[in-house]
């Protein structure tokens, strides 16, 4: 295979390409038979579309207003911006829709995969009557229908497609499926997690890889520790990590990433050692320090301390009085284009994959 990689990736000028690239071989589980880059890519993408990602290569990508509706905005920002495609896009997928249920999208999945981009989307019961959402009620049966209809929607799309399902489960700030809130009580997440990811199974939905996806540790946890809320490994394909920098913005203050993240990402290591993992939403503000420092900082230190770590989503909006994005300034800005530079950060290379996102 390596002899064959490197002979296509000579035809494709040079080994400069060959970390990035391969040829679909039919015999290839992730590529299948056939597999070429998806038409309507946008800039950053090389005409050969990866069949996976190299040893040691880390996703990126960004959360952001209006994607995967609009890929122009996108695209505008990778180009101006990041100087890089995003190998990753994430995007936010309430169950409610006016009282009902929302559906699958084939559309924001197609458009997600047509630029290049694995697809993330965090899927929430929330929206409307909080209620309604109750942990046990979901654990009861009370909305298998609609699980399974978007279960069955999601196979049928038939690419990998990452599910981050009720992400930061350990706050307390009001997500229906808190712990201590909604009426919630103790030992209940575990049950309606594994509820869902049971329906998946039946229905046959092989290429959803299941995102588990605490908040870092802070001083109102639910737990002290993520065990209680951990499914367990045959429930959960990547685990995962939410932080943020806020800066003079809260009492804690200004706090580097390893403070943000790196206690938490010892106490998941505890929970599921062999487990890959991401940072499922980062930011910093400008409130408190150099927030260029910091991007540099985050962007180097991920390859370098965190090697379980296999894909980092930026949350790159402007919201509740913060203005997360990495546009925020110029020297903000400058440093996150020379930090995803390195050859670490994969690009959209991945419109091509077949069966489930390979962990790299």
């Amino acid at each position: 295979m390596e002899r064959r990689n490197a002979f296509y990736s000579l035809l494709a000028f040079g080994l400069l390409l060959l970390a990035f690239v391969s040829p679909a071989a039919a015999d290839d589980p992730v590529a299948g038979p056939g597999a070429a880059p998806a038409a309507g890519r946008k800039a950053f993408l090389p005409f050969i579309s990866a069949a996976r990602p190299p040893a040691n290569a880390i996703y990126w990508g960004v959360s952001m207003q209006g994607c995967p509706a609009d890929l122009g905005k996108l695209s505008a920002w990778e180009r101006d911006v990041a100087g890089k495609g995003v190998s990753i896009i994430h995007w936010g997928h309430d169950w409610n829709l006016d009282g009902g249920y929302r559906p699958w999208s084939n559309s924001a999945a197609d458009k997600a995969r047509g630029h290049g981009s694995i697809p993330m989307i965090s899927w929430s019961p929330e929206g409307g009557d909080k209620s309604r959402w109750q942990l046990r009620r979901i654990a009861g049966g009370e909305h298998d229908a609609y699980i399974r209809q978007f279960a069955e929607s999601a196979k049928n799309w038939g690419h990998p497609l990452l599910l981050r399902m009720m992400h930061e489960m350990n706050g307390n700030w009001g997500y229906p499926w808190q712990e201590d809130v909604n009426g919630n009580r103790r030992g209940e997440f575990v049950p309606a997690w594994r509820r869902i990811v049971d329906i998946f199974r039946q229905t046959g939905a092989n290429n959803v890889s299941f995102v588990w996806c605490p908040n870092k540790v802070y001083p109102k946890s639910t737990y002290p520790s993520y065990a209680s809320l951990y499914p367990g490994d045959s429930y959960v394909d990547w685990t995962c990590l939410d932080g943020y920098n806020w800066g003079s913005q809260r009492r804690e203050g200004w706090e580097s990433f390893d403070t943000v993240f790196g206690y938490s990402y010892g106490e998941v290591l505890k929970v599921a050692p062999n487990k890959p993992m991401m940072i499922g939403e980062f930011g910093v503000t400008e409130q408190g320090g150099s927030k260029a420092d910091w991007i540099a900082n985050a962007l180097a230190q991920i390859p370098a301390k965190y090697p379980r770590v296999r894909a980092a989503l930026y949350f790159n909006w402007a919201m509740d009085g913060v203005d997360w994005r990495i546009e925020s300034s110029s020297a903000a800005a400058g440093a996150w284009r020379a930090g995803i530079s390195r050859p670490h950060y994969a690009t959209n290379v991945y419109g091509g994959l077949r069966g489930r996102v390979p962990v790299p």
